[in-house]
């Protein structure tokens, strides 16, 4: 195999991907590379440990990391990024994702693959920046950042105004025309999933907080916070949950009409649980409703 066609850890944002396409590639090299083999050389007693891993039934630990990055052959920094991408594959709170992806995002030979990413990963993760997208079609807006950064509610720095417009630029999210007045623009946004899956959760996590500061920081005529505690069926909720896309739609078709917008708003729409979910029970291994894969 080329060196143009060998695998390398810093192309993959999913570990169990690469480990699947790495492990092709030594096969195809050498036909006696084999799961078993590759048990062997990394110190593990199941044969089968390493495609549990890839088909996402098992996960590894700091010293499985250790003992795969060495049968691979990992150089020192190729360890590090793969213990970290590992770590950021399988944490489990969004803080620690955010900190294990900031370091992954850190290799140079990474920020350059995945240039696009990391730009869709700021968009998404920091919520002044599609704040600052909706700004630049209202009358009066200034490209200025230290305007941006004052008109903003609540305000931001100076440099984070700078960040949103360049990161927006590089996106194509906005434009500037002819005479240099920027454009909103809708081009497709293709972050793969595990990033995207973080990096969204950041700017659920960050509105509904900025929500929560609203009811002191504007006045009731100002805002609308109302809230619901129900006891509703599965399937009423599922209708729920539909029932709120579509008005969502409908407010994205009301706010793209032909009037201009005077002021931004957030829109937030949450529903979720307050008691546990009871145990299906062994007579009923889908608690009563039909399985479905």
């Amino acid at each position: 195999m080329s060196e143009a066609t060998t695998v390398s850890v810093f192309d993959f944002d999913d570990y169990r991907a690469y480990l699947r396409a790495k492990f092709e590639q030594l096969k195809a090299e050498k036909p006696f590379w084999s799961h078993r083999y590759f048990a062997r050389k990394a110190e593990i007693s199941s044969p089968s440990f390493l495609q549990l891993v890839i088909n996402n039934k098992r996960n590894l630990s700091r010293e499985s990391v250790f003992k795969f990055s060495r049968a691979l052959g990992h150089t020192k920094k190729e360890h590090e990024f793969f213990e970290n991408l590992v770590f950021l594959n399988q944490s489990k709170s969004l803080k620690e994702k955010n900190y294990y992806y900031e370091k992954v995002a850190r290799n140079t030979r990474f920020r350059s693959v995945k240039q696009l990413q990391k730009l869709e990963y700021d968009y998404f993760s920091n919520w002044f920046i599609p704040v600052v997208r909706e700004l630049v079609e209202l009358p009066g807006f200034r490209d200025d950042p230290e305007w941006i950064a004052k008109k903003l509610n609540p305000p931001i720095t100076v440099t984070e105004a700078r960040r949103a417009l360049k990161v927006l630029l590089e996106l194509g999210l906005v434009v500037a025309d002819d005479a240099g007045r920027y454009q909103k623009r809708e081009p497709s946004l293709t972050t793969e999933a595990e990033v995207r899956d973080l990096s969204i959760k950041n700017y659920h996590e960050t509105m509904i907080q900025l929500a929560k500061e609203a009811i002191q920081r504007f006045p009731s005529d100002q805002r609308h916070i109302s809230s619901l505690t129900l006891g509703i069926t599965e399937r009423q909720f599922q209708t729920i949950k539909k029932r709120l896309v579509e008005f969502g739609d409908e407010i994205l078709a009301l706010a793209t009409g032909e009037d201009r917008g005077e002021r931004i708003y957030q829109f937030n729409f949450q529903v979720f649980p307050l008691i546990q979910r009871d145990e299906p029970k062994p007579s009923e291994p889908c608690g009563g409703s039909p399985c479905s894969e």
